[in-house]
């Protein structure tokens, strides 16, 4: 019904919800929200404590209201370091403007902080899209190939790997990179998902015996 955005995320002492009504999306600086359609609420509960923030389009304008363990609070440097925080779980977490969040850490740290940041996205489905497009964006370095086809490697689902891993066989990859997706290939659960990875990289292995 419309546009939303419902996110759930739980982890041992931890918990991360978004509800959206209408488009979104956040600064730069991904410490605060640059624009609302509607509403966008995020509760975070983290290090026994709770705190949430609700914002709402009204008149225009973009209202801010912040609570701790249901009370409600004040903005202020505690509710803005907090912000800084909790935002980029969200995006990480959802893929929210992936894209756009990719060329943004690539021009300012290049592939090493795109790839630190990849590192830190657990959800599997968030963790392919940014390889993918880590891939789309040029070249990588060996050692920038061998460290993207770990973390692809250590994604849990096939489907979402073997994307990823088709991805990166777009590079030029050499023979010891391409043995590297072999290896990972070899330990999928799915027969479909490793056959479909093994067709589309077959054209594009090189002529030897070792790939």
């Amino acid at each position: 019904f419309g546009r939303s955005t419902s996110v759930e995320l739980r982890g041992e002492g931890y918990s991360l919800d978004v509800e959206a009504a209408g488009e979104f999306s956040f600064n730069a600086a991904e410490d605060d929200l640059a624009t609302l359609e509607d509403s966008l609420q995020i509760e975070e509960q983290h290090d026994g404590v709770t705190r949430s923030v609700r914002f709402q389009k009204e008149g225009g304008r973009i209202t801010r209201s912040f609570q701790r363990e249901g009370e409600a609070i004040d903005a202020g440097p505690d509710t803005q370091q907090w912000l800084a925080r909790v935002i980029p779980s969200v995006l990480r977490s959802t893929g929210i403007n992936a894209e756009a969040r990719v060329a943004r850490l690539a021009g300012r740290g290049g592939v090493a902080l795109v790839l630190d940041e990849i590192a830190l996205i657990e959800a599997d489905h968030v963790r392919a899209a940014y390889l993918s497009l880590l891939f789309a964006r040029g070249p990588l370095q060996p050692t920038e190939l061998e460290r993207a086809i770990a973390l692809a490697g250590a994604i849990e689902s096939d489907y979402e790997k073997r994307q990823a891993l088709a991805a990166a066989m777009q590079q030029p990859l050499d023979v010891e990179r391409q043995r590297a997706v072999h290896r990972i290939a070899a330990g999928f659960a799915s027969d479909y998902e490793r056959r479909e990875l093994l067709q589309a990289a077959l054209p594009l292995l090189a002529r030897t015996p070792q790939a």
